[in-house]
């Protein structure tokens, strides 16, 4: 699963932090579908409010980041894909929502798991 690449992601942590914060909140949201099986909605909504609570008292300023030449963090001020993560936030939590406020069609009873393989 996706937990294998995310162990020596998490490496670069202190190099590319915001990329790895947005990587490990992507694989965890993509695990969704599964947590529900294992009814364990509770546990993930949980983890994420105190990874992101913790991941946001631990920011380090873009300044203060080492730079070596090139900027490992692709997400960093710099690029335009410094959107791309509040985008991706912004489907994920559309998709939350949608998943608890709209029944899927009757035809479709797996459309929001197909949703979550995208």
């Amino acid at each position: 699963g996706i937990l294998i690449p995310l162990a020596p992601l998490s490496l670069l942590a202190m190099d590319a932090p915001r990329f790895v914060s947005f990587f490990s909140v992507l694989a965890t949201w993509s695990l969704w579908p599964l947590l529900v099986i294992d009814r364990l909605g509770d546990a993930y909504v949980c983890c994420l409010v105190i990874f992101l609570c913790v991941d946001s008292m631990t920011k380090v300023p873009s300044s203060e980041l080492p730079h070596y030449g090139e900027d490992l963090d692709i997400f960093s001020d710099g690029h335009i894909m410094k959107y791309v993560p509040t985008l991706s936030w912004i489907v994920m939590i559309a998709l939350h929502f949608s998943e608890l406020a709209i029944a899927p069609p009757h035809h479709l009873p797996d459309l929001y798991p197909v949703l979550w393989s995208f």
